[in-house]
């Protein structure tokens, strides 16, 4: 999202949002006109919106909102403009510097209310919000997390997860002040496979070794089995040794079994 997304410039969804269509600026006559789908999304939405949704829905729907011709989006605005009919929605149309649509965000009444009183500690979730986003940017995360911070009590969340991605741990830190954040187990695996696939000089053992020795230190129970973890990794080849004490071992409590009691 380009710089500058002021609040006091975006307004509640409306048919004049349907001129504000990036793409629709780009096409013909005929391409405007065509034979599009125009219930595709209405249907989509009104199948999933307000529902139980896992993350590879939200990426199904936010898939159809980008990329689809006029008459699509046009439905989408006027199913918007249904769900912001129920006065406790809230549904928003945000646009960048040149006035195209740059983000969505959308939270029903009954997501807001789950957001109060949902409690789980067994790894399942549920969204309480959607945002549908032009691009991953710190202006365009922070902006959907404003308005999310100022339509809830977000004083209710006292933990925040996320993969190491910069941008969205700089967002939550900044609307989320009284929550503690860590890293994803999964995500903490994944950015130390990817590390090690990058460095093409390291053999194939040592680079086995760091991640059972990276596991069994991420995993660990008691402060001498992490301990030991560390240093025999640590000790494995000099070339990486750099990388994990600046990058991991220099802030154990976001991401280790033990940081988290």
């Amino acid at each position: 999202m380009p710089q500058g997304c002021p609040l006091s410039k975006n307004h509640p969804v409306s048919a004049q949002h349907v001129t504000t269509y990036a793409r629709k600026r780009h096409m013909g006559a005929e391409a405007t006109l065509s034979a599009a789908q125009p219930t595709k999304v209405r249907k989509l939405l009104q199948d999933k919106f307000g529902s139980h949704l896992i993350s590879k829905d939200l990426i199904n729907i936010k898939q159809t909102l980008t990329g689809k011709s006029a008459n699509e989006w046009r439905d989408t605005v006027d199913y918007l403009m249904d769900l912001q009919k129920e006065e406790n929605n809230v549904i928003m149309v945000l646009h960048d510097a040149d006035g195209e649509v740059a983000a969505i965000y959308v939270q029903l009444e009954k997501q807001r209310q789950m957001y109060r009183t949902y409690a789980d500690d067994k790894g399942d979730g549920q969204p309480v919000a959607m945002f549908f986003m032009k691009e991953e940017t710190v202006d365009s995360i922070s902006t959907c997390l404003q308005l999310f911070s100022e339509t809830n009590d977000v004083s209710v969340t006292t933990v925040t997860i996320t993969d190491k991605d910069c941008v969205e741990i700089a967002a939550l830190a900044k609307y989320f002040t009284s929550a503690t954040h860590i890293l994803c187990h999964f995500h903490v695996l994944k950015a130390v496979d990817a590390k090690l696939l990058k460095l093409k000089n390291l053999g194939k053992e040592k680079k086995h070794a760091i991640q059972q020795h990276f596991r069994s230190a991420l995993f660990a129970t008691t402060h001498d089995e992490f301990d030991s973890s560390r240093e025999r990794l640590l000790s494995i080849d000099g070339s990486v040794t750099a990388h994990f004490r600046n990058n991991w071992f220099n802030s154990t409590d976001k991401w280790s079994s033990l940081g988290r009691r």
